[in-house]
């Protein structure tokens, strides 16, 4: 199946736009991993990346934090999901 340009894209929101890392070969392991998570864990983890691409941030460091270098983490429950910002740069 075709990529189209926006398959990536998670969110647009007012701060800034999520989207899920692409490899060399068009796949997109994290966006497989979110779409096979339970459909309450999934509404927990979007629930975060929701508030981070309207606001920046989350004020919470159980649920967002910095691990190390430009690597951070979400986590909802028993679920992490790794990401790394450009851009916007936390406000």
């Amino acid at each position: 199946m075709a990529r189209t340009a926006d398959d990536n894209i998670v969110l647009i929101r007012d701060w800034g736009t999520i989207e899920y890392a692409v490899r060399s070969s068009g796949k997109m392991p994290a966006r497989k991993f979110i779409e096979g998570m339970d459909i309450r864990e999934r509404i927990r983890l979007e629930t975060l990346l929701e508030l981070m691409a309207e606001n920046g941030r989350i004020q919470n460091i159980q649920k967002f934090r910095h691990l190390k270098g430009k690597i951070y983490e979400f986590k909802s429950d028993k679920n992490r999901t790794l990401c790394f910002q450009s851009g916007k740069i936390g406000s």
